[in-house]
């Protein structure tokens, strides 16, 4: 619709590096990446009456609930085939997403009469609160899984701690029978098995199973024989634990897996959502107001200011411009001296016109009329082309003959 060219020279793209730093979740870049302009007059209306109505809720003083969300979506990808299945930390996550989907859409319920629009964006975000009582019920903050997750689970955590209460009683009394071939009275876990902390001098003299030394090698790390059948057995019951809980992730996955689908398109809601918040705060960081869209040709601004003036000066040092044009004449040559303005206003004209068709409001006063014109086409500045060897004025009349082939009045 618009050119490389014209964009850059009006310095669209900073407006849209504005726009992402005001992002508050993972899912509102992609709207940015497939931002489109519209010259289609309900669009752009709708678009930028979503804004207004954000931008109600922010002066109203209302919290807004989109901050806080993990990106999850890879977790949707990676749960695809039937036989895969989510750690329980990547599980947690997931649950904090959907409490704060659950939060998003109360909120917008709770205000759907001041923000209708916004109300049909948050009516698809879904609270699957079972899903979410299932995984509380399950795993810890910590992610760690409830031993009554299963009565095969507590069976066999009950089992382990036995065993393991009997293990440190034994290694407690062959520490005492060892210390004198011990520099530090060390029992340790090492590869999953409890061990002691013999010399190295006087390893030969307690029977069991090394298992490694520590890095300065001055302890090597013996499983005593006394303890080696109990110590086998704990391991058996930890795989056989481990073994249970990957059918209670495979389960609490299945659920997530039931939902795959609305779920993304929760995302997709609220991805639009944030990014409505987003030119929202850039609105009022502007002052910006909703302009008409003229049905015409017809171009009025008034007390029009530069965005990035705004954002580099602030609202009151930019001197507001007021033009108008597309009725009686549709040309304006706009003449001064150097330093006078002339630059910013062309530049202010463009942009403001390139912010309404991406339905971002802004800094006029609201009886400004913007018409939704195809193309905006510019030619500004130095366009001295080193790679062309063009000069100045060469490389003015290659743009300026792109522009033309692109007219259409």
């Amino acid at each position: 619709m618009h050119d490389t060219t014209s964009l850059q020279q009006l310095e669209f793209p900073r407006i849209i590096e504005k726009l992402q730093s005001l992002l508050s979740t993972p899912f509102g870049h992609q709207e940015i990446e497939r931002l489109e302009f519209s010259g289609n007059r309900e669009v752009v209306e709708q678009r930028l009456q979503e804004v207004h109505q954000m931008l109600g809720l922010i002066e109203a003083g209302e919290y807004i609930p989109l901050s806080g969300f993990a990106d999850i979506r890879p977790y949707l990808d990676q749960i695809k085939p039937e036989d895969a299945y989510l750690e329980a930390e990547a599980l947690l996550r997931i649950k904090g997403d959907f409490q704060l989907m659950g939060e998003l859409m109360h909120f917008f319920r709770e205000h759907q009469e001041q923000a209708p629009l916004l109300w049909r964006y948050a009516r698809g975000v879904h609270y699957h609160r079972n899903i979410v009582r299932e995984i509380e019920a399950t795993i810890d903050p910590t992610g760690e899984i409830y031993d009554d997750a299963t009565p095969e689970l507590r069976q066999i955590r009950k089992e382990i701690r036995t065993l393991e209460a009997e293990q440190k009683r034994m290694l407690a009394t062959l520490q005492k029978r060892y210390a004198e071939y011990s520099q530090d009275e060390i029992v340790t876990l090492r590869d999953g098995r409890m061990v002691l902390g013999i010399l190295p001098s006087q390893v030969s003299k307690v029977n069991g199973i090394v298992h490694g030394t520590s890095a300065s090698g001055a302890t090597v790390f013996v499983e005593p024989m006394e303890t080696l059948q109990i110590g086998n057995r704990i391991q058996n019951l930890r795989i056989q634990e481990r073994t249970e809980i990957i059918k209670i992730l495979r389960f609490l996955t299945g659920l997530i897996r039931g939902v795959r689908d609305d779920v993304y398109y929760a995302l997709e809601n609220i991805a639009a959502l944030d990014w409505i918040y987003a030119r929202a705060q850039l609105a009022r960081e502007l002052q910006a107001a909703v302009p008409r869209i003229a049905e015409t040709r017809k171009l009025k601004i008034s007390q029009g200011r530069h965005p990035l003036l705004i954002l580099k000066m602030g609202y009151e040092q930019v001197v507001p411009l007021n033009l108008e044009m597309g009725e009686s004449f549709t040309t304006l040559v706009i003449t001064g001296p150097n330093a006078g303005g002339k630059t910013v206003a062309l530049k202010t004209v463009g942009l403001l016109m390139l912010m309404v068709q991406a339905g971002i409001p802004i800094p006029v006063s609201p009886d400004s009329e913007i018409p939704l014109l195809p193309r905006v086409l510019v030619d500004i500045g130095d366009r001295q082309s080193l790679e062309q060897d063009l000069s100045t004025f060469s490389a003015h009349i290659v743009r300026l003959k792109e522009i033309l082939e692109q007219a259409d009045s």
